[in-house]
């Protein structure tokens, strides 16, 4: 079991950012892409993000044997982050490259794609 968690340990911890300090977020889904309006921005802070790390690593710039996904771009004076969030079987995640993967809620992955498709 110590070799386990040794070879395939939890993602590490990570906050995320300060959504009311965004100066540009963007949603992409299969080669379109939109930028979320102030007031979408707004509404987008509000979602809980609630992620529980995984010990699946995250190996490649963008989701392997993923279909669809969203590619979230968020862009600020502090922070410039990207992730994609996704579906996978009956759960859903968060995978920031080359750092983790996260489980997240299906509110999160529906409200980002409500955001995409209403952008």
């Amino acid at each position: 079991m110590i070799l386990y968690f040794s070879l395939f340990p939890l993602a590490p911890h990570f906050d995320m950012p300060s959504w009311g300090s965004a100066k540009e977020i963007t949603i992409s889904r299969n080669g379109m892409e939109t930028m979320l309006s102030p007031e979408m921005k707004t509404m987008f802070t509000t979602i809980f993000w609630e992620m529980e790390p995984t010990r699946i690593p995250s190996v490649n710039d963008t989701p392997t044997d993923i279909d669809n996904y969203y590619y979230v771009h968020f862009i600020s004076d502090e922070e410039d982050i990207r992730f994609y969030i996704y579906q996978m079987r009956d759960s859903y995640y968060m995978e920031f490259p080359y750092v983790g993967i996260y489980e997240t809620n299906e509110y999160a992955y529906e409200t980002v794609s409500q955001f995409f498709i209403f952008s």
